[in-house]
């Protein structure tokens, strides 16, 4: 079944600037061998939170740097409008030809409490203030009520969603409050956590693989290497090296490592925070990932 895969790959060369790469492996609705191995995507998460013209604006955005596949979250939607905002994401994305992973994750609505630790305490660790919920405690009643919702309205919509990525960097920072930040983890933290991530994982793949959605990422599974950067203030590295410097030194590394690594669509994280300024106009580096995303 698909898991994002418990470890962690290395580059062949280390840069000299802090880079994050992650292999994924995703349940697809494609033919196993119909990618290209080194397609281009890139991610936008939580677009389906923005306005329909900002959907808009970065899908085209995005399929204008040549990229083949789009990154978004799917998580319960609290209000009919966010599930309509999701189904509109979906319509853009197959308008503009785009391939789609969504990255299945429980929200706080499949929670029978708030999350404890929410606080300015959390966002000055983790970048946002809303906490985190324990694996362990998902309802997981509500959590595939609320997927097959999603899946039902895309489907009634006559769309498609081409891979699914369930779960996410489950780490025991930021993102599984079974092991509190400030010591080390347990064993029974440890096993709790796990058990929770185990159950978590198991329901999102039996909705996914239910026959009423067999369009919907019933498949062959297919490789994907989310990648990016950890801070713009990184760049310029002290080798004066510049953040245009950066990508290109990470995708010709994905060149050279793609003969012997099913790396699969690698999926640049992400649109709004690394190509585009705050009005949304692209920025020079996008200009890279553009040329790569031509020629693949």
């Amino acid at each position: 079944m698909s898991v994002r895969s418990a470890r962690r790959c290395h580059l062949k060369r280390s840069p000299t600037f802090p880079v994050f790469l992650a292999c994924i492996l995703a349940v697809s609705s494609l033919p196993a061998l119909a990618q290209s191995p080194l397609e281009l995507g890139i991610d936008r998460s939580n677009l389906t939170k923005a306005s329909e013209s900002t959907q808009q604006r970065t899908i085209e955005g995005i399929r204008s740097l040549h990229a083949k596949w789009f990154r978004d979250v799917l998580a319960a939607a609290g209000k009919p409008e966010a599930l309509d905002k999701f189904v509109n994401e979906v319509r853009l994305v197959k308008q503009n030809n785009l391939k789609m992973v969504v990255n299945v994750l429980p929200s706080y609505l499949d929670y029978d409490e708030p999350f404890a630790n929410a606080g300015d305490d959390f966002k000055k660790i983790c970048g946002w203030s809303g906490g985190d919920g324990k694996l362990s405690q998902i309802n997981l009643t509500k959590f595939t009520q609320h997927l097959r919702a999603v899946l039902d309205a895309v489907k009634a919509a006559n769309l498609s969603i081409d891979a699914f990525e369930i779960g996410n960097e489950f780490d025991t920072t930021c993102y599984d409050a079974d092991v509190p930040v400030g010591h080390q983890a347990s064993e029974i933290e440890i096993e709790t956590w796990l058990r929770g991530y185990g159950e978590f994982l198991k329901a999102a793949a039996l909705v996914i693989r239910d026959p009423n959605y067999d369009e919907l990422g019933r498949g062959k599974p297919l490789w994907v290497t989310e990648w990016g950067f950890l801070s713009k203030s990184s760049f310029p590295t002290p080798n004066h090296e510049s953040l245009d410097r950066g990508i290109q030194e990470i995708i010709d590394t994905f060149a050279s490592l793609a003969p012997s690594i099913p790396l699969g669509p690698i999926m640049f994280y992400r649109y709004d925070v690394w190509l585009t300024d705050e009005t949304g106009q692209l920025l020079p580096q996008a200009s890279i990932l553009s040329k790569y995303g031509a020629k693949h």
